[in-house]
């Protein structure tokens, strides 16, 4: 007879112990890894480029440093006319002169985020090329000629541009001008939901680089490349995603005016009389949007579709037009004259010893544009975008200076007194290129652009 063993029972209560103490611990890290599946991933939160900022503190990145190689192309091209007298008072245009102007350059930027939504950036345009020239209109010949650099009726003076047409500016290159800014993240559609994205940004561009001066290739002379300017402008920026869909619309205003250039502005400093001696101020608006057909936001990717308008309002102005070269250079009596005894054309008023410096007087104008791109989020630290733009700039007067500045008033015995108590001659005023019959049209302006950058974002 087989005798049950005593130990059995403790083998069976031991097993049994076993299982249970497995069966607990299987249930534990399964709780645990149900926890931590459940836990959000950090994701990819970020707006569109256009009203994203570097930010600082954030719950899984500290800090934001973002790094920017971009290389752009901008090509330009109007039609120059002059103001043409008939026999019977009538006026007419004349084709003179197509401009054109090409510039390639490469633009780098850092953006720092101090805070949260918060962020310090520059920017530093690095100008490889910078052409302008002259060119008569295709089948144009002599009448063209004479019609440009025709002096006015009855002088003896050089001819006003001195040479003939091809004119070539010289090849332009350096550092114009650095910016400096900062952006703030009002709201932020990823922590707020209910509310859009709002940005808020003030730049301030400083010239830096070595002042422009006309100068044609056939000469002897340094072009310089800065305007010689400070601007201000401030911003604001909206936008909201929609699923696969983030419109977003802007409103800036930028105001400018002379710094170390002032002599371009003002050749003899605060002289009495002056009229719009002061670069134009722009208002700008934007609207657009971003079209996201695919993204991995677990993995930091995204490509998006950029498409947007802009409309600008140039106000008038003294600026840099494409006559600056042709006419700042010109060894013409009525444009260079530095003797006050020199009558002028009109038969009135004098020169005042006031150099040219072919800065002239632009009327106001507008200029719209279209810009689309190929935005490459690859990977949470880098991105690309590649894009062309095409922009019209309205037809308007680049030579418009006013003869008189009434609010000045003038002693008759003034020999800068205008005819008629009028007030004091504006010193900048040429009638040789400012006077109705003699005057000069941009009879509108195309420009394309080609642009790709690169971005690390650490």
């Amino acid at each position: 007879m087989l005798k049950r063993s005593k130990s059995g029972p403790v083998v069976c209560g031991l097993v049994r112990g076993a299982v249970v103490l497995c069966a607990l611990l299987a249930s534990l890290l399964g709780s645990r890894a149900a926890s931590a599946q459940d836990s959000p991933p950090y994701l990819l939160t970020e707006p569109a480029q256009y009203t994203n900022v570097a930010d600082a503190f954030g719950e899984n990145d500290p800090l934001d440093v973002n790094v920017h190689v971009g290389f752009s192309r901008s090509a330009r091209s109007g039609m120059l006319q002059r103001e043409a007298s008939a026999a019977n008072g009538s006026t007419s245009w004349v084709d003179v002169a197509r401009s054109r102007q090409v510039v390639t350059s490469l633009d780098l930027a850092l953006d720092v985020g101090i805070y949260r939504d918060l962020m310090i950036y520059g920017r530093l345009p690095l100008v490889l090329s910078d052409t302008r020239g002259l060119r008569l209109p295709a089948g144009a010949r002599t009448a063209v000629s004479d019609a440009l650099n025709n002096p006015p009726p009855g002088s003896t003076s050089a001819p006003l541009f001195g040479t003939d047409l091809p004119l070539d500016s010289k090849t332009r290159s350096g550092v114009p001008a650095v910016d400096f800014g900062i952006a703030w993240g009002i709201t932020n559609q990823y922590r707020m939901p209910h509310l859009p994205t709002w940005m808020l940004a003030l730049e301030g561009r400083f010239g830096i680089g070595a002042l422009l001066h006309a100068c044609r290739q056939d000469q002897t002379c340094d072009p310089g490349i800065s305007r010689g300017t400070t601007r201000v402008k401030l911003e604001s920026r909206w936008s909201y995603r929609y699923r696969y869909l983030e419109p977003y619309a802007g409103l800036s205003y930028a105001i400018e005016w002379a710094t170390y250039g002032q002599r371009l502005f003002t050749p003899v400093g605060n002289l009495p009389g002056y009229v719009d001696a002061t670069p134009p101020h722009v208002a700008e608006a934007t609207v657009g949007m971003e079209l996201v057909p695919w993204e991995a936001r677990g993995r930091f990717q995204r490509f998006a579709i950029d498409l947007r308008g802009r409309a600008a309002f140039v106000s008038g102005g003294r600026d840099f037009t494409p006559l600056f070269d042709a006419l700042g250079a010109s060894s013409n009596d009525y444009l260079t004259a530095m003797n006050s005894d020199q009558v002028r054309p009109s038969g009135t008023g004098r020169v005042n010893n006031v150099p040219f410096t072919g800065l002239t007087n632009a009327q106001a104008h507008a200029r719209i544009g279209f810009e689309a791109a190929i935005a490459m989020q690859a990977a949470r630290y880098v991105r690309f975008r590649v894009g062309i733009g095409v922009a019209y700039q309205q037809a308007h007067l680049l030579t418009q200076a006013s003869q008189c500045n009434a609010s000045v008033q003038a002693s008759p015995a003034d020999p800068r007194a205008c005819p008629d108590g009028a007030g004091l001659w504006n010193p900048l005023s040429r009638p040789v290129i400012d006077f109705p019959g003699q005057r000069f049209l941009l009879d509108g302006e195309l420009s394309f652009d080609l642009f790709a950058a690169a971005m690390g974002q650490f």
